[in-house]
């Protein structure tokens, strides 16, 4: 192995040269976790455990009442220097085989106090015929210390210092339409339903420097 050692350095126009040294995670990332959804616990850079759901089975949305998906719902302390929280919710969705026309709306809600608060511009749809799929359910929670309270529109929070839990819900268009979660309709060639292990992914952001 070599060394270089020299007494100065100097740019072009004689001044000299500096070096800075950014702290891991700062302005970027600060924590990430997550997995498949296996009722396993990770402990996070808040001290606390976060768990996740545990899924075994396939989930079939049925009719027009909003139900809360299994493998969405998730608690979660962001790190005191946390300035966003990122959450991926990653599940394959497929038609029931009722009809040939799948479509499902899908809502949020996050904790805030003592209620489930919807966050409206998270809304979005999925539909298609003889539709299979991987679905990213993804939002972006801001933490903003001016806010007197939780933005429903966008999820901003003023402050993320004890547990949150959130979660999705999703009904079908009409009682024919249904959705089923964590599975499919065909396989090998036929009609054969088939489980798909869901995901969970968190990351949290720091300010820059």
């Amino acid at each position: 192995m070599s060394t270089l050692k020299v007494d100065t350095l100097q740019s072009r126009a004689g001044g000299a040269v500096t070096f800075t040294t950014t702290p891991i995670g700062a302005g970027n990332i600060i924590e990430s976790i997550g997995g498949l959804c296996d009722g396993s616990t990770r402990t996070t850079n808040s001290g606390t455990t976060f768990t996740l759901p545990n899924i075994t089975s396939g989930q079939d949305i049925l009719g027009t009442t909003y139900t809360t998906i299994t493998s969405s719902n998730i608690s979660y302390k962001a790190p005191s220097n946390a300035i966003g929280v990122r959450v991926e919710w990653k599940h394959r969705a497929a038609w029931a085989g009722d009809t040939a026309h799948g479509i499902q709306h899908y809502k949020m809600f996050i904790n805030e106090g003592s209620s489930d608060v919807e966050i409206t511009a998270a809304r979005c749809n999925q539909a298609a015929d003889y539709i299979e799929g991987q679905v990213d359910l993804c939002w972006y929670f801001r933490i903003d210390s001016s806010l007197s309270s939780l933005d429903t529109t966008t999820g901003a929070v003023p402050s993320w210092s004890s547990s949150k839990t959130m979660f999705w819900q999703c009904r079908a268009y009409g009682t024919n339409d249904v959705g089923r979660m964590h599975g499919s309709q065909y396989w090998d060639g036929g009609g054969s339903n088939q489980f798909h292990k869901p995901q969970v992914w968190i990351t949290a952001y720091g300010a820059s420097n």
